[in-house]
């Protein structure tokens, strides 16, 4: 402390401290000054870039959602479409026999039943036990999956022959047929 008071004690260097002070406490006001404004305003833009940049990202999210419920509706419409074509138990039946014998399999036994109708949608369920090679088979279930009606494959259980060659398999379908029948 003592040597702080003895060079305080000389005028110029007195004189050049103090001067340093003053320009250090000016420079300071005038740069708050200054930049002040500048600050104010990089911060006002910077909060509107983020409330841009979060409308973006929500209307992105709804343009997706948008997308989606297009997608739904197409697979809706298919759904209603297939439904308005029927599940008449004798139309479907005729479609079964024209695709075993497309595809090379016979149809060794079938039964059909009703279902209770359910908010006007009326199932019919069809019982099949079909017979052919393991291409002609694979071919049948596709085409099945490709029928116009809303035919939807419940159950399925292969069993082959010794050597391998024909495979006998129960299938369970159900039909659906709504109120466009």
């Amino acid at each position: 402390m003592t040597a702080f008071r003895s060079y305080w004690r000389v005028p110029y260097l007195r004189r050049a401290a103090l001067f340093a002070l003053v320009t250090c406490l000016g420079a300071g006001f005038v740069a708050t000054q200054l930049f002040a404004p500048a600050q104010d305003t990089y911060d006002t833009r910077l909060a509107q870039m983020q409330s841009i940049s979060a409308a973006r990202a929500e209307l992105d999210a709804r343009l997706a959602l948008k997308d989606q419920v297009r997608d739904l509706s197409a697979d809706i419409a298919v759904l209603d479409a297939k439904l308005a074509q029927g599940g008449e138990r004798s139309g479907v039946v005729e479609k079964f026999a024209e695709l075993a014998a497309d595809t090379g399999v016979r149809i060794i036994h079938g039964t059909n039943r009703f279902g209770t109708e359910t908010e006007g949608i009326s199932p019919v369920f069809h019982e099949l036990s079909v017979e052919g090679d393991y291409l002609s088979t694979r071919a049948f279930l596709a085409a099945a999956g490709e029928l116009t009606t809303l035919t939807l494959l419940n159950a399925a259980e292969m069993t082959a022959n010794p050597d391998g060659t024909v495979i006998r398999t129960q299938l369970e379908f159900v039909t659906y047929g709504g109120a466009g029948q």
